[in-house]
């Protein structure tokens, strides 16, 4: 298991954390076969150009840079979001599970990890109050 290019995945990652990248930017890692992770995009429009993005036959990695509001003061948050597509079996789900070492290691540092199983309640506001310190829930549905 291993990336493509891993320099290129650490400048795209250097370029995502870059303080004048907006709320809303968001990178997407995937997989190019089932063992090497690539970066597929880079981009910003936030949750509603990632719902665009999240095949449900992928299992993607996502950095998502959103704002949060501490004693007044609005800040960026980076969450690691982890896609399980509901159309990708369970074989292969268990299988890429065995990966998260990697891709937490190298889409780093975040502020939160979160599980993504659906896009019902894939919302800035949902993934805002789970990524926030003290949350009980880390999944979304």
């Amino acid at each position: 298991m291993s990336w493509d290019n891993t320099r290129a995945v650490a400048d795209a990652v250097h370029q995502h954390l870059s303080p004048t990248n907006p709320a809303g930017s968001f990178l997407i890692t995937g997989y190019k076969d089932d063992n090497t992770l690539t970066v597929l995009e880079s981009g910003t429009g936030g949750v509603e150009v990632l719902k665009e993005r999240l095949a449900e036959d992928k299992v993607l990695y996502i950095l998502l840079r959103i704002t949060d509001i501490k004693d007044g003061n609005a800040l960026y948050r980076d969450v690691l979001l982890s896609w399980w597509g509901p159309k990708v079996s369970k074989i292969k789900a268990a299988r890429m599970r065995t990966h998260h070492s990697l891709v937490f290691d190298t889409l780093r540092p975040n502020h939160s990890q979160l599980e993504v199983l659906g896009k019902r309640e894939f919302t800035e506001q949902i993934i805002r109050d789970r990524s926030s310190p003290g949350s009980g829930s880390h999944v979304i549905e």
